[in-house]
């Protein structure tokens, strides 16, 4: 789960993958998947194991709902005061560093996990929903009690799988999945192998 939103040799770096998961499901062949794995290691990934049920709805709620509420919230801009751009702080770049994202990547691979990510994707939609209704009605307990739930939530993530994560954001970073499959990768790792080689040392 590694990459970038800027493309071209000019944007590689030799240490992409370094401390970056790698995802790799098992095939028919020990050796074949020890020397894929071997290989992945060797270029500083940690590699994780899923089968591709597993990849497609994992990569959904760490990787791509992200992705589809970063598009949803810069395509809301439109509607934004002229002059919002000014007072634009740490918080807006943060979040909106991905929206800027390959268009064209980023519609095969959303397309293509589109099963795996409706789930989650609704679950993010009840949220923001949820907060509406609270924020509507001036609950602003009830707004304190979301954000605790949310920090909480968040709190099971934030020291696994995120080694690369930090030093890919300081190099204006966006993740891309980087799976590896065996015998065959889905069309969705796929896409985000296309996405990776742009980033890849060459």
């Amino acid at each position: 789960m590694a990459g970038s939103h800027l493309r071209g040799l000019e944007h590689a770096h030799a240490d992409l993958f370094e401390g970056a998961a790698c995802i790799v499901t098992r095939g028919a062949d020990p050796a074949a998947l020890e020397r894929t794995c071997e290989f992945w290691r060797a270029l500083g990934a940690h590699v994780v194991h899923r089968d591709p049920a597993e990849h497609d709805a994992e990569v959904a709620w760490m990787s791509h709902v992200p992705h589809v509420l970063a598009f949803a919230f810069a395509g809301a801009l439109a509607a934004a005061p002229p002059g919002a751009a000014a007072v634009a702080g740490a918080g807006f770049r943060d979040f909106t560093r991905i929206a800027q994202s390959d268009p064209e990547l980023w519609g095969d691979i959303l397309t293509a996990n589109r099963k795996a990510l409706a789930a989650p994707l609704a679950s993010a939609l009840e949220g923001l929903q949820d907060f509406a209704r609270a924020l509507e009605a001036n609950d602003a307990e009830g707004v304190e009690r979301r954000i605790a739930a949310a920090r909480a939530a968040l709190s099971r993530f934030s020291t696994a799988g995120c080694g690369a994560e930090a030093t890919s954001a300081a190099r204006g970073r966006r993740e891309t999945p980087a799976a590896t499959r065996q015998p065959e990768p889905s069309r969705a790792s796929t896409r985000g192998e296309r996405g990776r080689r742009s980033n890849e040392p060459q």
